[in-house]
C-alpha cells in the first residue's frame, strides 16, 4: 500500500448486531438524541446508521431472511445483541488487502463486484476477538439500496450524546498495535503502560485498547459522552446490548 493510500484510511463507523432495530429507536434517538444518517437492505440483514454529536456513527444490523444459519443469527445466538464490527474505509480494496496480506493478515469474504461498496475482512482469528470490516465506497456511485432516511421520533430537546469510539480488551498491546498500525493504519497512537488509543486522521472515533485479563478478548464497550442531565435507564441498554463507557 502506498503512503498516501495508508494515510487515507479512516475508521467509519462501529456496528452492533441486534435483533430489532425498530426496539432501538427510542434509545438512539429518544434517550440519546442521534440522527438518522443512512440504512437499507442486504441479500442477509437489515442495516441502519445513526450520527452523534461530533460525528461518529453507529450503525445496528438485524438478520434478514428465511436462513436461520446466516451470520448474524448465528452471532445473536451464541453472544446476543452487541458489538459486531468496525468499518475502516478504504480509497482502494485491493491495496487494503495487498497491505494486510504483506503484513501477516489473512484476509476472508473479498467482494469487489458492487460498483458502490467493496469490502473485505481480516480473518477472525487475528483479528483479536473483533470482526473487523475493510469498505471501498465510491461516493460517485449512488447505493440502489441505502439511503438517508428520516427521524422516528421527535428531536431530543438540548444536546445529543456523543459517540467517542469502542473500549476492547486484549492480552498483548504488542499485537493489537500491529494489528491498527499495520493492517488497520491507523494515524496516530497515544500509547501508555497498558493501554493505547488509536486513531484516523479524518474520523471522530477513536479505538481505546487495554491490555487485560479481566474481560474476554474483544469489544467492552461503547466509549459516550452524555451531556449533563442525560440518564440511562438500564447499561447495558438491552436494544443494543452493548455497555456504554462515560
Amino acid at each position: 500500500m502506498t503512503t498516501s493510500t495508508t494515510k487515507t484510511v479512516k475508521l467509519d463507523h462501529i456496528a452492533c448486531g441486534v435483533p430489532s432495530i425498530d426496539a432501538a429507536i427510542p434509545l438512539l434517538e429518544g434517550t440519546l438524541g442521534a440522527r438518522p444518517h443512512r440504512g437499507g437492505p442486504n441479500p442477509e440483514f437489515r442495516g441502519a446508521q445513526w450520527a452523534f454529536e461530533g460525528g461518529g456513527i453507529l450503525e445496528l444490523i438485524e438478520p434478514l431472511g428465511p436462513d436461520e444459519d446466516n451470520f448474524l443469527r448465528r452471532f445473536l445466538r451464541s453472544r446476543g445483541p452487541g458489538i459486531h464490527h468496525v468499518t475502516l474505509k478504504v480509497p482502494d480494496i485491493r491495496a487494503a488487502r495487498a497491505n494486510a496480506c504483506n503484513k501477516g493478515y489473512e484476509v476472508i469474504g473479498f467482494n469487489d463486484t458492487n460498483p458502490s461498496w467493496k469490502e473485505c475482512f481480516l480473518h477472525p482469528k487475528q483479528a483479536l476477538g473483533l470482526v473487523i470490516q475493510m469498505a471501498e465506497a465510491d461516493p460517485d456511485i449512488e447505493s440502489d439500496t441505502w439511503v438517508g432516511f428520516a427521524p422516528t421520533l421527535p428531536g431530543r430537546e438540548g444536546p445529543a450524546a456523543t459517540l467517542l469510539g469502542l473500549r476492547l480488551a486484549v492480552r498483548s498491546l504488542d499485537a493489537a498495535s500491529r494489528l491498527w498500525c499495520d493492517a488497520g493504519c491507523a494515524t496516530s497512537v497515544q500509547r501508555q503502560e497498558n493501554e493505547a488509543v488509536f486513531a484516523w486522521e479524518g474520523s471522530p472515533l477513536t479505538l481505546h485498547v487495554i491490555e487485560t485479563d479481566a474481560y474476554p478478548e474483544g469489544p467492552i464497550g461503547l466509549e459516550v459522552q452524555l451531556p449533563q442531565g442525560m440518564l440511562l435507564e438500564e447499561n447495558p441498554p438491552p436494544a443494543i446490548g452493548a455497555v456504554l463507557i462515560f
